[in-house]
C-alpha cells in the first residue's frame, strides 16, 4: 500500500501491476492487486482495504483475477456498491479507469499505474467535497428535526 495524504504534482508513483486507488476524505491510499489472491473490502479490520463508515458492510465487496479480467464481486452488502455511478449486485468486469464507490470512499481500478499523484489528489479533494457536502445536508435536516420537534 502506497499513502498520500497531502500529494503534490511532483510526485509521481510507477506501479505496474493493476491496483486500486482509494480515496477517503483527504487521504488517498494505493493497493496493489495481486492476481492469485482475493482482495476484500468492508467495515471490518479484517479485510485487506478498511472503509471505515456506517454505511459500508462488514464485508462489502471483494476484488479478484479471473479468466485474464479483473473484477469485483458485491457481498450481498447492505447499502450497495456503485460502478460508475450505477448500483450493482452480484460480479462486474472491471475495466481501467472504473470508479467504484462504497458509502463515502471512492475506489478507482487502474491496470497499471503511471499518473502523476495530482491526479489521485484530485479525487480526494473531490471525495472531501462531497463528504462536506453530505455532512451540511445532514445538519440541515437534523435542525429541520429540531425545529419541527420544538412546535
Amino acid at each position: 500500500m502506497v499513502d498520500s495524504p497531502n500529494a503534490t504534482s511532483s510526485q509521481s508513483a510507477e506501479l505496474e501491476e493493476p491496483c486500486l486507488v482509494v480515496a477517503a476524505g483527504t487521504r488517498c491510499t494505493i493497493h496493489p492487486l495481486v492476481s492469485l489472491k482475493v482482495a476484500t473490502l468492508g467495515r471490518s479490520g479484517s479485510n485487506d482495504i478498511v472503509v471505515n463508515h456506517e454505511k459500508s458492510s462488514r464485508q462489502h465487496c471483494e476484488f479478484f483475477f479471473e479468466d485474464d479480467a479483473w473484477h469485483v464481486r458485491d457481498l450481498d452488502s447492505r447499502n450497495g456498491t456503485r460502478l460508475n455511478g450505477d448500483k450493482f449486485t452480484g460480479t462486474k468486469t472491471l475495466q481501467h479507469g472504473d470508479m467504484l464507490e462504497v458509502a463515502r470512499t471512492r475506489i478507482v481500478f487502474t491496470s497499471k499505474l503511471t499518473a502523476e499523484f495530482e491526479s489521485i489528489d484530485l479525487l480526494a479533494r473531490d471525495t472531501s467535497a462531497m463528504a462536506r457536502a453530505e455532512s451540511e445536508t445532514e445538519m440541515g435536516l437534523s435542525a429541520l428535526d429540531e425545529e419541527s420537534s420544538d412546535e
